[in-house]
């Protein structure tokens, strides 16, 4: 980091010239002295920073942003080595690799059919979402990696001289080229335009996908070398990009449909490269070895069908029926991408991935029964789960769109088709059985809408529904993946959905009127958690909904939402009740004979679940997992754990081992028991479970929390914890605090994403998005969404004589001690004295003071109770790499802040018609990515 600090220096002075690289050296050091607690220097460097023009300003803010994002590259490739190292050096499995989950699971007992099943049972969806806390343009991402891959070229030791020279000029390149890049985005960029961003990580899954294949087969060889393991699609890959409408008014039917055809394009486009590689390496001559008739007889079969195809095939060499075979291939993959994605498919054409995969398993097994397998496993067994993992769509596109859109548009379609006028006026109850007993089941004139004679809401839910029934007619549903309703209250909010899908299916002519796609509540609000064992208890006996989970393998995709949750109740209570949520909801699941796939809405932020994501695993309450997890990857998350091949896969890596480790946790303390689950969902009046092999959790299995006196505890902690919160944030005059403490109003400008930043129009807390929300906490260092009420329910506690119940809890309890730990993190990157300067900014003293002594005094608490309860003298004396690391950022990121809070006042000194407005929004804006570079977290 010191070389490139002095790279950076070197472009600053080329670049900005000597005066601007002494002004940055001169903020650097009075930053310093600031942190060392020398007099002066704080107010010194406030003073500087009102001296200078907004051109002379610019500099320093480049200086500082740049040098944090070759931080975080110094850092990223020192874990990579680390983790390399341990591997290299370890002489056995490191820890969270794939090589270890599976010693696990032998160690307890389990042997290849019980790790076949655990296999095949165990799955994790990757969800990519566009929530707008990604700070960054493509195009300084794009510069940024060229960075990061020249400087993994200089780490060769094999470098001449001239080459090190003529890479570290490279590297200078890199640096000049980043600084005259402009860093702030001119416009938001369209929803398609997201889609592409997302894609920018394609090339990485594609290449880190197979290697994480290729790691467990060997781990499951080493450890069951007398068993072949089959392994299916255990990661796969899914995005909101195109079909998250909630509060996104750009995300129409013609959009989603054009994000499908996007998605379909890349992967075929993928497959259509990978073939031409395949077919110049697959070149053996059948002069030379020996070709099974089962291939030789498909491929006169493929030319005898189709003229066309075999005068593309017989001007290849006959000796070389690979080649031909993959030309064959090579032909039909243009005749799957000249399809559009609602047209039938023409002749010759793919009609799933599967079928792509019967052709490449087909050349495979001849190779291996001709001394080929060697050749097999090099050239096609990674293409082929490439195949399985990413299909013909690349990722599944998920559907969300708001419960109250629901109501509206099924209330309108009831009217319109006769059955009832005032669907609106319905209790639950009624609600519920008008939904159930109303469902369509034959087309006709009847059952037609007319698109011209409905709402703009209407005539999109026609065009929606009918897009996904098409789809699921025409290509199947591979392309797709669950619909979610958010902020989900009632049953009906599920069933509403269930209704106009069957409506949909119906009309495309599907069979058994059924959309077979999953619906999935998204419950996000406390009392919502709180309530949803008995929601999901409801819907469930709903005997048409029932049959639409068992069509779907008997699993029910629940999405439980971090980031709403937190906003709503605090952190502590938040945390809390989602997992009580996802306890309980196992319950009545099980009693139906249904297994649950938790999908977590987790955010990059601490105050939107945010955190080691391995750690989050861990902590999830037992039999969660039974089934498979679907996790979304959010703004900036994206690019922190995909924009880098090593730490891609070494991400993938320990996410699918903490999965199969914690899977096989629960599976291992089954087979203790001497049951099947079959045989205990029979036992306990389940009934046959033909797929879902569902059974109800016992009171205290496990280490679950929710029984006895810890639950109680627990319970009790989360209750003052959200009293402690709600009573700060319903404090009169703290939205004003909040609007003018931390700068919500230029972040609500930012072009991040193409989603406004509020659902609704009007101004309020509960309208404002909980990005924007932990974003603003975050950029003014207050963090308060990832802390605040913990530390009144914590001393508590200690007071009331629970400190070493507590203590044990911590030592004992993944769930107890990945709140605190993470926590604590919010706790050490929180910067009082940056604060209380924001603060500085709201004009009405007694509102200022009111709400600021409430923030200290709750962050002395905190603190307080963590260190007491975890026996640290420090915050993160347990992470000492951390605690140095933010340290040593904190001395960048100060001069920022005290930049951003000058530029703030300039602004309110401006005229709201006078042009300098807009220079100075460009620079706080400026302020507000370095800060989120310089903290690694934006909201």
């Amino acid at each position: 980091i010191r070389w490139l600090g002095t790279l950076l220096g070197d472009a600053l002075k080329t670049q900005a010239g000597e005066d601007a690289f002494e002004r940055v050296e001169e903020v650097r050091a009075l930053s310093r002295e600031r942190r060392l607690g020398e007099a002066g220097a704080e107010e010194a460097l406030i003073r500087r920073f009102a001296e200078m023009e907004g051109d002379e300003l610019e500099p320093v803010v480049t200086a500082l942003s740049i040098f944090f994002d070759l931080a975080n590259l110094a850092e990223d490739r020192q874990r990579v080595r680390v983790v390399r190292h341990r591997e290299r050096t370890g002489g056995h499995p490191g820890v969270e690799s794939l090589g270890q989950a599976v010693e696990a699971l032998r160690s307890r007992g389990m042997g290849p059919r019980e790790v076949q099943a655990l296999l095949d049972d165990t799955g994790i969806d990757f969800v990519f979402t566009a929530h707008p806390t990604e700070a960054k343009r493509r195009s300084v991402r794009e510069k940024v990696r060229d960075l990061r891959l020249h400087l993994y070229d200089l780490d060769d030791p094999d470098l001449l001289p001239r080459e090190r020279r003529r890479m570290e000029r490279r590297v200078k390149a890199d640096l000049a080229g980043l600084w005259q890049t402009e860093f702030i985005r001119f416009r938001r960029p369209t929803v398609l335009e997201e889609l592409d961003r997302s894609l920018f990580f394609a090339g990485n899954l594609w290449t880190v996908v197979p290697e994480l294949f290729r790691e467990l087969e060997e781990a499951l060889a080493q450890v069951f070398p007398d068993h072949d393991f089959r392994l299916p699609a255990l990661v796969r890959f899914g995005t909101w990009i195109g079909g998250d409408r909630d509060g996104n008014p750009y995300v129409t039917a013609e959009v989603t449909r054009k994000a499908l055809e996007r998605l379909r394009r890349e992967a075929l486009d993928r497959h259509q490269e990978q073939a031409r590689i395949t077919r110049r390496n697959l070149s053996m001559s059948s002069h030379r070895v020996g070709v099974s008739d089962e291939l030789l007889t498909a491929l006169e079969a493929a030319m005898a069908e189709r003229t066309e195809l075999a005068e593309e095939v017989t001007h290849l060499s006959e000796s070389e029926p690979y080649r031909r075979w993959l030309r064959v291939i090579q032909w039909r993959l243009a005749r799957t991408a000249e399809a559009g994605l609602l047209t039938p498919l023409p002749d010759g054409a793919y009609a799933d991935p599967e079928a792509l995969v019967a052709d490449l398993e087909l050349m495979s097994r001849s190779l291996e029964a001709h001394r080929g397998e060697l050749l097999a496993d090099a050239h096609l067994e990674d293409w082929i789960r490439q195949v399985r993992v990413f299909g013909f769509s690349l990722m599944r596109l998920d559907i969300r769109q708001e419960s109250t859109w629901y109501h509206r548009v099924v209330g309108e379609f009831l009217a319109r088709l006769g059955i009832h006028e005032d669907y609106a006026g319905l209790d639950e109850e009624g609600r519920q059985e008008l939904l159930v007993g109303s469902l369509p089941s034959e087309a006709g004139p009847g059952m037609e809408l007319d698109p011209q004679g409905l709402s703009e809401d209407g005539r999109e839910a026609v065009a929606l529904f009918r897009l996904l029934a098409s789809v699921c007619r025409v290509a199947g549903p591979g392309a797709l993946g669950a619909h979610i309703i958010s902020m989900t209250h009632h049953p009906s909010d599920v069933l509403a959905v269930h209704w106009l899908s069957t409506w949909a299916a119906v009309q495309e002519g599907l069979a058994g009127n059924r959309l077979p796609l999953p619906i999935a509540p998204l419950f996000e609000t406390i009392d919502d958690l709180d309530g949803a064992a008995g929601t999901l208890d409801a819907l469930l006996s709903h005997r048409p909904y029932r049959e639409h989970v068992r069509a779907l393998g008997d699993r029910q995709v629940v999405m439980v939402g971090y980031s709403d949750s937190t906003k709503d109740g605090g952190y502590l209570a938040a945390t809390w009740n989602l997992h009580q949520a996802q306890y309980r909801m196992q319950e009545p699941a099980g009693r139906h004979g249904v297994d649950l796939v938790f999908f977590h809405g987790r955010g990059g932020a601490l105050g939107r679940g945010g955190g080691p994501a391995a750690r989050h695993v861990r902590s999830l309450p037992p039999r969660s997992l039974r089934a498979g997890i679907r996790i979304t990857e959010q703004g900036e998350v994206l690019a922190e754990r995909y924009d880098d091949l090593r730490v891609a896969r070494r991400h993938l890596q320990q996410m699918l081992s903490v999965v199969l480790d914690q899977a096989g946790q629960e599976r291992a303390a089954d087979l203790a028991m001497g049951k099947t689950d079959l045989a205990m969902a029979k036992e306990e009046g389940g009934g046959e479970v033909p797929q879902g092999h569902a059974r109800a959790p016992q009171p205290g299995e496990g280490l679950q929390l929710g029984d006895g006196p810890r639950g109680d505890l627990l319970r009790a902690l989360g209750d003052r914890s959200r009293a402690a919160y709600r009573e700060l944030v319903e404090l009169p005059g703290f939205v004003r605090y909040f609007e003018e403490a931390t700068p919500l109003s230029q972040i609500e400008e930012l072009p991040l994403g193409s989603r406004p930043a509020r659902r609704k129009g009007e101004r309020s807390l509960d309208t404002l998005r909980a990005i924007p929300w932990v974003f603003s906490w975050t950029q003014s260092r207050h963090l308060l969404p990832a802390w605040y009420g913990m530390g009144t329910a914590l001393v508590w506690a200690l007071e009331e004589g629970f400190g070493e119940a507590l203590e044990e809890l911590y030592r004992s309890n993944d769930f107890f001690r990945a709140t605190l730990d993470n926590a604590e993190v919010a706790l050490a990157k929180t910067d009082l004295g940056i604060a209380s300067i924001h603060a500085g900014l709201v004009e009405d003293p007694a509102i200022r003071d009111a709400v600021w002594n409430r923030i200290a005094e709750e962050h002395a608490r905190a603190s307080r109770g963590l260190r007491t309860i975890t026996g640290s003298a420090e915050l993160l004396d347990g992470v000492p790499w951390l605690q140095r690391s933010i340290r040593v950022r904190n001395r960048y990121v100060d001069p920022l802040n005290l930049i951003q809070v000058e530029l703030f006042r300039r602004l309110r000194r401006t005229p709201e018609d006078a042009p300098e407005r807009e220079r100075l929004g460009e620079l706080i804006r400026l302020t507000i990515q370095g800060i989120a570079g310089g903290l690694r977290t934006t909201g």
